[in-house]
């Protein structure tokens, strides 16, 4: 059965999450530079995805029944996650 909480909750974790993210972005300097390809202005965070899947985790934590099939689509995303290979070219 489907519960209204299961949205709400991490749709908080990561509204909560973001603006922290974004704080150590900058002091970690992984935000995205402007040059002349870029239509942003301003520091654009790198790592925003980290509020997406912490938030991700801990709904799953807390909603899912974890079995085989659950462990192991959590184990392949964090390993995408975490292992991301980096092509930028600065």
């Amino acid at each position: 059965m489907f519960d209204i909480t299961m949205l709400i909750v991490p749709f908080f974790i990561s509204l909560g999450l973001t603006p922290l993210i974004k704080k150590y972005s900058v002091i970690a300097k992984t935000y995205a530079k402007e040059n002349e390809r870029t239509i942003h202005h301003g520091k654009i965070s790198r790592i925003g995805g980290v509020a997406i899947y912490v938030s991700f985790i801990i709904s799953m934590a807390l909603f899912v029944k974890a079995d085989m099939a659950v462990n192991g689509m959590i184990l392949g995303g964090s390993l995408m996650f975490f292992c991301r290979l980096d092509r930028r070219s600065d």
